[in-house]
């Protein structure tokens, strides 16, 4: 079973455009050092779009997914939560919130925030697959297998919910 956080290039880069100059064009390089895997870097050019713009939800958002991939995730909780401060709508921290309070075990936070993120975006199929895993980690199979069938419905190629909902029906000696 996998939990995985969400990214949406084509959001971020719109957002980038459409806030200042400066801020935009730190998180578009930001963007890049994430995309490839440079994630120090990109923390710092983050930052920098920060300090450029402190308003700007989505440099809390982004750095926080670069904290993340570090597995920094209290570090990675404290930039979604200023995230979501900034801006209550925006669905992609609720849910990679709920995935770092996964990857500490805090798996009534994390449904707290997928639960959010599902209210925001109700066609989320990841959020409902993460959601279920956490249900899964609190041993309530069949709460999880129906999150999982509804990720497969929205998200009939996300694999992982059918490799998850698997895992939940053999979890309850389901084999059929």
């Amino acid at each position: 079973m996998k939990v995985i956080i969400q990214l949406s290039a084509v959001l971020l880069m719109v957002v980038a455009t459409a806030c200042g100059q400066s801020a935009g064009k730190y998180l578009k390089q930001g963007n890049d050092y994430f995309n490839q895997g440079k994630y120090e870097s990109a923390i710092k050019v983050y930052d920098e779009a920060i300090r450029a713009d402190p308003k700007n939800a989505i440099a809390f958002y982004n750095r926080g997914r670069s904290h993340f991939s570090l597995n920094e995730y209290e570090r990675a909780i404290k930039d979604y939560d200023e995230a979501i401060r900034l801006d209550r709508k925006l669905t992609l921290a609720f849910s990679n919130r709920g995935s770092a309070y996964d990857s500490l075990s805090q798996y009534e936070r994390a449904i707290k925030d997928y639960d959010e993120a599902i209210r925001l975006d109700p066609t989320d199929a990841l959020a409902l697959n993460n959601r279920g895993f956490a249900y899964c980690k609190l041993e309530q199979y069949e709460r999880a297998i129906k999150d999982y069938d509804e990720a497969i419905r929205l998200g009939p190629k996300l694999a992982l919910a059918f490799s998850n909902r698997g895992f939940a029906y053999f979890s309850l000696s389901q084999y059929e």
